[in-house]
């Protein structure tokens, strides 16, 4: 069944590819494992492997060096939401009580603009940074919520709690984009 709804829902997409819809797709990966996928505007959605986890990673084809969600989703007060992992606190049930909501760039040219607000932010430029400031409402959005996970034992970690030797494995999630 939910590979039947994977194949309507990227066919949906394929027949209209001009209108913003709503794509959902499922995944699965294991300890040490990337995952990756095309969004229909032509960017990569990635899970990229970390000591103990995966980061979420949004990039163009053929580039992942250049960043397009960083700069959306930077770290307040508490935990990256871009951070499937244990790290911050030694907790793995903390990234599986929430739907991860990240935001992304959907262009080179808002890329770009991210950066000069982060850099005109970190000079003191404070009406710089608010002239380059997009709205959330320009930027693409996208959740991922995790489904389920098992734990594999590992010799040494290098996160938070590293007396743990337990880190996330098989992790099945749910990735709904709503804007791209």
């Amino acid at each position: 069944m939910r590979l039947a709804s994977l194949l309507l829902s990227t066919a949906m997409f394929v027949s209209n590819p001009g209108k913003t819809q709503n794509l959902a797709f499922n995944g699965s990966v294991q300890h040490g494992e990337s995952f990756s996928k095309k969004l229909p505007n032509g960017l990569i959605f990635g899970l990229e492997s970390t000591d103990c986890g995966w980061t979420v990673d949004i990039h163009p084809p053929g580039n992942s060096s250049v960043d397009y969600v960083w700069p959306e989703n930077p770290p307040v007060h508490e935990k990256n939401e871009l951070f499937l992992d244990d790290e911050y606190d030694g907790n793995w049930k903390s990234p599986l009580q929430h739907v991860h909501t990240i935001y992304f760039a959907r262009n080179a040219q808002q890329a770009k603009q991210e950066l000069d607000w982060i850099d005109a932010f970190e000079r003191g430029d404070y009406r710089e940074a608010e002239n380059l400031d997009l709205p959330r409402s320009e930027l693409g959005e996208l959740n991922v919520q995790i489904l389920t996970y098992g734990k594999t034992k590992v010799e040494t970690k290098s996160v938070a709690n590293a007396k743990d030797h337990w880190c996330a494995t098989d992790m099945h999630f749910h990735v709904r984009v709503s804007r791209w």
